[in-house]
């Protein structure tokens, strides 16, 4: 797959469950890259809510982690 676009492998990488550090040392992107491109792929996805709730969160995902396992234990 190396013929193809460093975003095709990433977007195909990201599809088949990786993780973006996995990603990012397989493809040899800057932190940045992978992010944006992980925006791209949501929005591809049509994962809007979940694209921009990442664009807000940045990358602080404990606090809103913690709030979604309290809302799952209360039925939420």
């Amino acid at each position: 797959m190396s013929n193809k676009s460093k975003s095709t492998q990433a977007f195909h990488l990201f599809k088949i469950g990786k993780k973006p550090i996995d990603i990012a040392i397989e493809l040899d992107l800057p932190e940045s890259e992978v992010y944006d491109l992980q925006q791209e792929f949501y929005a591809l996805n049509q994962l809007y809510d979940l694209s921009l709730v990442c664009m807000e969160l940045k990358h602080d995902f404990d606090p809103f982690v913690m709030l979604f396992e309290i809302l799952k234990k209360i039925g939420c």
